[in-house]
């Protein structure tokens, strides 16, 4: 299925409260998205910034047509609690732990993204946002390798 990338940077509930989303953005980003899926092209919803707020309304988006891309500021653990058969979720290893943490961080945060986020499908592991210039190799690693190694939870 063809995808288009939708930048959604400074939209959220950390920039607009809920009454001027409400009334100003959330309707041109519906409007958009299902013109988009209309045509059969599924959106990759870029979401820099906490849309934690926010969550609740992208459930109004068409169905299994979009992908939430988190930057590790929105709480992933909320998204996958209400998004979670909804749509996609992505993301969420944060710069920091990519460039400061260990390994052994990496690995424990990686496996709870799989374990939570993971369950009944509908995540894929990334980066928050993008991997930092100063990202050590081996957390790099980790955090692919953690896919590798670990397979993803089926339904309880």
């Amino acid at each position: 299925m063809p995808w288009v990338h939708i930048s959604l940077e400074r939209g959220s509930g950390a920039y607009y409260n809920l009454k001027t989303y409400e009334r100003f953005f959330f309707p041109q980003l519906k409007r958009i998205v299902e013109a988009v899926t209309a045509q059969g092209v599924a959106c990759w919803l870029h979401m820099d910034t906490d849309w934690t707020l926010n969550l609740p309304y992208l459930r109004h988006l068409p169905k299994y047509m979009c992908m939430c891309d988190f930057d590790s500021i929105t709480d992933i653990f909320k998204a996958k609690e209400i998004l979670g058969g909804h749509m996609c979720i992505m993301g969420d290893v944060s710069p920091s732990l990519l460039s400061l943490g260990t390994v052994d961080e990496v690995n424990a945060y990686c496996h709870k993204l799989i374990d939570v986020v993971g369950r009944d499908g509908g995540f894929i592991m990334s980066s928050g946002c993008e991997v930092p210039i100063d990202a050590r190799f081996e957390n790099v690693k980790a955090m692919i390798d953690s896919v590798k190694k670990r397979p993803y939870p089926v339904s309880a």
